[in-house]
């Protein structure tokens, strides 16, 4: 099934490079029709379904159909009583837009779910043992260590995160977008996760953060649980790196339990030592109450880690996951790449050390 696309335009070079990069990518999710005069567009609408129409900004003449309708305008402007998109644009920003409108207002699904048989999606957890220890710079590191042979998604759920400090991409679209339509379960959620993503220089997948961090606290389990399910189904990702808060939550809860592997990340500090202590309690509590396996899942990362300052947790029991140390005067990119380049995520650290 297709995107019944409709394009009417008079700037006739303009929709020929627009037609020929849409017929060349996405020829098997679009169908186009292409006007340039008015009575013919009008004709067709009368006697056939649209999902989207794309107008000259200035048109204003109401048609026969129920598609959505976004208008190309020659400035990258936001209007509040219509859909627009800028023309001057990548091409695949202009698709992803389309989709986006599409996927907000349909139940319809263009994508295959994974077949038995295929790859499981992979879920990395990554979690922050005490205040500081950098664990999303790790997660990002381990997303562009992943990224050279992998697709990976690096999903960040914090509260305050903004991943946009390191990773960079175009496009309009946010978090914000997913929540809403989890929210509401109005349109299709897995278009709305193809047509909001990002893809950075380095490889990795993500969403841009939400606007509004009470849009984020408002999402219960049941919604958080869809939302990976979703993704995993998708079919376009081998790994989701999900970089998350560590207090205890609904979500952290569900994520405990999904992860495949977990990866909690100290600075080998005395505080470190006492938080750990304490969250190995509440680990093993949960898996009695609950009746789960978590801690077999669970292995420790070493960040910021100095032989005059730090040891190894005592006793930890964990598996080593890898280690670096600190980076002083370095802007988080810098570090990122850095860890992600070198040998850090290897679980002999200590011996190499």
């Amino acid at each position: 099934m297709k995107i019944k696309l409709v394009i009417y335009s008079e700037d006739y070079q303009y929709v020929e490079h627009l037609v020929n990069y849409l017929n060349i990518h996405y020829n098997e999710m679009i169908e186009l029709n292409v006007f340039n005069e008015e009575e013919a567009l009008k004709e067709y609408l009368d006697h056939y379904k649209a999902d989207v129409v794309i107008l000259d900004d200035g048109y204003f003449c109401q048609l026969k159909n129920n598609a959505a309708t976004v208008y190309l305008t020659d400035e990258p402007v936001i209007n509040e009583d219509k859909l627009c998109i800028f023309k001057y644009q990548k091409g695949e920003i202009i698709y992803k837009t389309i989709l986006n409108v599409y996927a907000s207002g349909t139940d319809k699904g263009l994508h295959k779910l994974i077949e038995n048989g295929q790859e499981a999606t992979r879920i990395h957890l990554f979690l922050s043992i005490n205040g500081g220890a950098g664990a999303s710079t790790v997660a990002k590191a381990y997303s562009i260590k992943l990224a050279k042979e992998r697709k990976v998604l690096y999903l960040n759920l914090e509260i305050f995160g903004d991943c946009e400090t390191v990773l960079k991409a175009d496009g309009n679209f946010s978090l914000d977008d997913i929540l809403y339509t989890l929210k509401s379960r109005r349109g299709s959620l897995s278009l709305k996760l193809e047509s909001v993503l990002k893809k950075s220089p380095d490889g990795i997948y993500f969403y841009a953060p939400s606007a509004n961090p009470i849009n984020l606290l408002d999402l219960d389990a049941e919604e958080f649980l869809s939302l990976l399910s979703e993704i995993k189904k998708s079919g376009l990702f081998n790994e989701i790196v999900l970089d998350m808060d560590s207090f205890p939550s609904v979500w952290m809860l569900e994520g405990l339990k999904e992860a495949d592997d977990i990866w909690l990340i100290a600075d080998g500090t005395e505080a470190s030592a006492e938080k750990y202590d304490k969250f190995r309690v509440f680990i093993s509590a949960l898996e009695k109450k609950k009746q789960l396996r978590i801690s077999p899942k669970m292995k420790i990362f070493y960040n910021k880690y100095s032989n005059k300052t730090g040891k190894p947790i005592e006793n930890c029991g964990l598996e080593i996951g890898g280690g670096s140390p600190r980076y002083e005067g370095m802007e988080e990119i810098t570090i990122v790449k850095k860890m992600a380049d070198s040998n850090a995520f290897n679980k002999d650290f200590f011996k190499e050390g």
